[in-house]
Parts: structure tokens; C-alpha cells; sequence
């Protein structure tokens, strides 16, 4: 048995046809370290992440609300910051989704712009404001339809539970009415005592 004296730093061979046309990986690894040892030379510019004042609040709301047991309502608001600059008392304001606003329209806020007649925005939410007389006739449009739901199923509900009743009658059974206690009842129809409770 012969041994063969190979060396760990020989590389084998490649075959040509299975060579890659263009510079090796030395010659590219050699070509980056060039550009960046240039770079340095010439003192490139870096590149600092900053956060504004408006991110930092949105941090702190998230960060707050990730607490256990954390109060919605009493987390900090990054939005009342964004309106207070703009606030004006005979305005209602609203922020205003591109979704919604594609969909509805601004359905008749108008969006309120900055010093330099940009839209004011948070992230991207546009800042919008409606006169307020119109967005309390809103607000107490949406309560009376609310309440009138609500009456609706109350109404569905008695009349449910009347059927009910109805029918259990007609099966010989009585339903207990509100501040009434179970005990013995007689059912008329059959003679017998019935015991409920």
C-alpha cells in the first residue's frame, strides 16, 4: 500500500467544463476588501436611526398597553398630540383611513392641513374635521338608531317569551312570573299536584 502525500491546503482540481466563467471567489473577496478599505478612506457617511417625538409616544401607548391588567383608557394618546396644534373648538376631528376613504369617501370631513398645506397625517391616517353642530346631529342620530334596536329586540324578546308561555299553557304548565316563588301548583287538567322549585 502506497500513501499519498497530500497537503490539507491543496485544493482539488476542477474540471473546465465545470468551471464557472468570470472571477473566482478569491478574486471577488479580494475586490470587496478594496472597496470598502476605499470607502474608509474617504470617511463614508453613516447612517443613524432616529425615532421622532411622535414614534417615541406610539412606543410608549404600545409599550403601556402590553402591561397586564393595562387601562385602555388610560394610556397615553398619540393622537390628541397630533391634533392639538390644529384643534379648533367648532371643529370635530376624526382621523381618516385611505380603506375608509376609498370606500365612503371623507363623508364630509375635510382634511386638515399643515403649515405648508401638506395633509396632517399619522402614519397614514389623514386628519380630518367636520363643523361640530354636524357631528352632533351625527352622534345623536347613531344613539336614537341605537336605542330604537335595542327596543326592536326587547319587543322580539316579550313577544317570544308571551309565545312561549302561550304554548306551555296549551301543554297544561305554567311559567313563574317575576317576583313569584315555586311551590305546589295544582294542574287543573289532570287533578294532580305538581311540585316546582
Amino acid at each position: 500500500m502506497a500513501a499519498t502525500n497530500k497537503s490539507k491546503s491543496a485544493k482539488p482540481s476542477v474540471p473546465s467544463y465545470m468551471r464557472v466563467p468570470g472571477p473566482t471567489n478569491e478574486e471577488l473577496d479580494a475586490r470587496q476588501a478594496a472597496a470598502e478599505a476605499e470607502r474608509i478612506a474617504k470617511g463614508y457617511p453613516k447612517v443613524e436611526v432616529t425615532r421622532e417625538p411622535l414614534d417615541k409616544k406610539i412606543q410608549e401607548r404600545s409599550d403601556f398597553l402590553d402591561q397586564e391588567h393595562a387601562d385602555p383608557m388610560l394610556a397615553p394618546n398619540p393622537m390628541e398630540e397630533v391634533v392639538g396644534p390644529y384643534k379648533d373648538p367648532n371643529f370635530a376631528y376624526k382621523f381618516l383611513s385611505p380603506g375608509c376613504t376609498r370606500v365612503l369617501g371623507t363623508r364630509g370631513y375635510e382634511v386638515v392641513k399643515d403649515e405648508h398645506g401638506d395633509p396632517v397625517t399619522l402614519g397614514n391616517l389623514k386628519l380630518g374635521r367636520i363643523p361640530k353642530r354636524i357631528a352632533d346631529a351625527r352622534k345623536r342620530k347613531a344613539e336614537a338608531d341605537s336605542q330604537e334596536r335595542v327596543k326592536s329586540m326587547a319587543e322580539e324578546y316579550a313577544q317570544s317569551v308571551n309565545r312561549l308561555k302561550r304554548e306551555g299553557q296549551d301543554l297544561g304548565l305554567r311559567v313563574l312570573e317575576p317576583g313569584e316563588v315555586s311551590g305546589d301548583f295544582m294542574n287543573t287538567e289532570t287533578g294532580r299536584t305538581v311540585h316546582i322549585g
